[in-house]
């Protein structure tokens, strides 16, 4: 192993997150050209990816990100306007550099940035008049003005104020009918980035004259080794109080105090200045020494994931045992190992928990190609991105939410002609939102367009054989709508490159099932359509309710059921020979048998006797009850796939093992009830 091999891993994680931040800080920037935090991020990042790069001896992803950062520092320097140019031929870059990191990092050289590094030179090199674009494109900018320090492109490029070497050959005086002031800045307590506040504060003042020097230097303010506090030396003409309102004008500024050179400045700014002086020179690396984490492959959580369940399982065991010996320090000792192990548990499985803007963040930049191929305008909002969710689940939801964002974006906004006709705004809203529900979380893919004309679909089902036209009545909105899930299903006339094929939506549904999840639609013609995703928060250890029937122990997932009640507990009746319970609403359930169900028995039509049990559960929206024999109780149990011969039974979700060593299979309450074509 080279000495550059033990950094490959470190080295791809890391250019990802670079790679994230620069696409990000791209789409936030051609949404708002004037803004000129996100320039800071896409200067920062590629310049980070450069020299990350080099180190590494990748000389072409080097190459690339040094040009990136070239043209950025023009557009940093208000030398460049923001346009559609710069923006795609930036976003061209972003793709490019992550298939030259892929292509280096295999030792390749199939991946070739020639023709894409001359264009952007071409690009940097071109006339950036912004006077002359005035009007037509947004300029990144936050005064008004030509730069009033006097210094060159390349210094202005590399730091944020003059830099040390220029402060050197300055006086510490005023100009000649000019004042020297000391103008403390405060940002407020939740800034976040505080370099570019900093940037903008210094920015500003230097239209109003000529900044001398800061406290902290340039460098240090530029690489955001401050807390909240810095103070500028400014030779300037105007008076104090409009330099204090110039400076409150920025955002995220909280006070300044704006004097003579020879005034006091507050004692709790130079104090802290000070006080963060001495701490620098205390530690080499202040900002990494904050936070402890370490990088850990995927295949060791999946392993302590495993070792955990195993635990669990052989806890449930020593329980079993205990029950049947009565001896307090065996009771003493299995509560505290009750409480361990469940702290271990509950830690383990939050290694795994990671928030959905991990897998969210990949969806601006695909809405933003995909609309501009299609001509649409669009708005694309996304909520929710902290909320967690297990590893395992978060990986397969990737695939089936790109269909649905395509679907909206294809389908449902409507071009802008036909949006205005309809007195809708001409710019259309895409929105991904995520939120907890008790043990689960709900992803819903919504738009504000043309909606799923239902008399449509019901027409296409009928003309495809997948329901009789006389039975419309029994269908409620959203089973009619679930037949766009049917494969090869489609209502649009002609197909486009994105979708209309009749493929896909039966892949979101299956997925999501597979998953043990749940796919409902909504949707108004002329409003929108709204299609959520129910999933489970976890999919290695859930809480079950444990029951028995024909002798054999099964396992139905808690957050499956809604009620369990005795036979004695419902009323009963048959309709056309089958057995219905009235819940305590009035509402008709269909009764099912559990072992009739799994082919244990050929008797379905009979009623529940009155020492039987019904569990109330939610199927396909509708509530059924499911009669078991028994209850063994609430357990904590680890879910173990089927092997590929069962995959596919019906009504089995996969297995776990009890206490004392039995099997127990769980049940898919998705699965286990007949449709409505089969239903007896």
């Amino acid at each position: 192993m080279s000495d550059m091999d033990q950094y490959r891993e470190i080295f791809l994680s890391e250019s990802a997150e670079f790679i994230q931040g620069i696409t990000d800080g791209l789409l936030a920037l051609e949404s708002e050209p004037g803004d000129l935090a996100p320039v800071e991020v896409i200067f920062r990042g590629a310049h980070s990816l450069k020299g990350m790069a080099a180190a590494m001896g990748y000389e072409r992803t080097a190459d690339l990100t040094h040009r990136m950062e070239s043209l950025m520092a023009r557009v940093r320097q208000r030398e460049r306007v923001v346009d559609r140019s710069l923006i795609d031929i930036m976003l061209e870059s972003v793709d490019v550099v992550r298939a030259l990191i892929d292509d280096e990092s295999s030792g390749s050289t199939a991946v070739d940035s020639t023709d894409l590094t001359v264009r952007l030179v071409a690009l940097e090199e071109a006339s950036g008049d912004v006077s002359s674009n005035a009007g037509t494109v947004a300029t990144v900018t936050t005064g008004t003005g030509e730069d009033a320090s006097g210094d060159t492109n390349e210094q202005r490029a590399e730091g944020l104020v003059p830099s040390e070497a220029d402060i050197a050959g300055r006086d510490a005086q005023a100009r000649p009918g000019e004042t020297l002031f000391r103008v403390a800045v405060t940002l407020e307590e939740g800034c976040v980035l505080k370099a570019v506040r900093a940037y903008m504060v210094i920015k500003r003042l230097s239209h109003m004259g000529h900044v001398v020097d800061t406290i902290p230097p340039g460098r240090q303010i530029e690489d955001e080794q401050f807390d909240r506090e810095f103070i500028v030396l400014l030779s300037s003409g105007s008076g104090g109080r409009a330099i204090h309102d110039a400076v409150l004008g920025v955002s995220e500024v909280e006070e300044c105090v704006a004097g003579a050179n020879d005034e006091a400045v507050p004692a709790s700014v130079e104090t802290e200045l000070a006080e963060v002086e001495a701490a620098r020179k205390r530690t080499s690396i202040p900002k990494l020494s904050e936070t402890q984490t370490v990088r850990i492959a995927i295949g060791h959580l999946d392993m302590l994931v495993n070792l955990v369940g195993e635990l669990v399982i052989l806890r449930s065991r020593l329980e079993r045992v205990a029950g049947r010996i009565a001896d307090t320090e065996l009771d003493e000792a299995m509560e505290q190992l009750q409480q361990v192990s469940g702290d271990l548990q509950h830690e383990v499985m939050q290694t795994r928990m990671v928030p959905v803007g991990n897998i969210f963040n990949r969806f601006p930049r695909m809405v933003r190609d995909l609309a501009h191929d299609l001509e649409k305008d669009i708005t694309f909002d996304m909520e929710g991105l902290d909320i967690e969710l297990d590893r395992t689940v978060l990986d397969e939801i990737g695939d089936p939410i790109v269909h649905l964002l395509r679907n909206s974006i294809d389908h449902g906004i409507e071009p802008a002609a036909e949006r205005e006709a309809a007195g809708k705004s001409a710019r259309g809203t895409v929105r991904l939102t995520a939120a907890r529900e008790r043990d689960r979380i709900r992803i819903s893919v919504s738009d504000d367009g043309r909606g799923i004309a239902s008399d449509r679909v019901w027409d296409k089902a009928c003309s495809l054989g997948l329901a009789d036209p006389g039975t419309r009545g029994s269908y409620s909105q959203e089973d009619i709508l679930l037949f766009t899930c049917v494969p090869g299903f489609s209502t649009v006339s002609q197909a486009t490159k994105v979708s209309g094929r009749g493929v896909g939506m039966d892949v979101v549904k299956g997925k999501i099932e597979h998953l043990g999840g749940a796919l409902s639609i909504v949707s108004r013609p002329g409003h929108g359509t709204e299609f959520v995703l129910t999933l489970p928060l976890t999919l290695a250890i859930i809480q079950a309710l444990l029951v028995s029937s024909g002798g054999a122990t099964y396992a139905l997932p808690l957050s499956a059921v809604d009620e369990v009640l005795g036979g004695e507990d419902m009323e009963l009746d048959t309709v056309d020979g089958s057995p219905v319970a009235i819940d305590r609403e009035g509402a008709i359930v269909s009764v099912h048998h559990l072992d009739a169900l799994l082919g244990y028995s050929d008797d379905h039509k009979r009623l529940p006797g009155r020492h039987q049990h019904l569990v109330l559960m939610e199927s396909a929206g509708q509530r059924k009850a499911l009669v078991v024999e028994d209850l063994l109780g609430r357990r904590e149990i680890v879910i173990k796939p089927l092997s590929r011969m069962l995959r596919g039974a019906r009504g089995i979700g996969g297995a776990t093992v009890l206490g004392d060593g039995r099997v127990a299979l769980i049940i898919d309450q998705r699965t286990i009830f007949p449709g409505r074509e089969e239903t007896p």
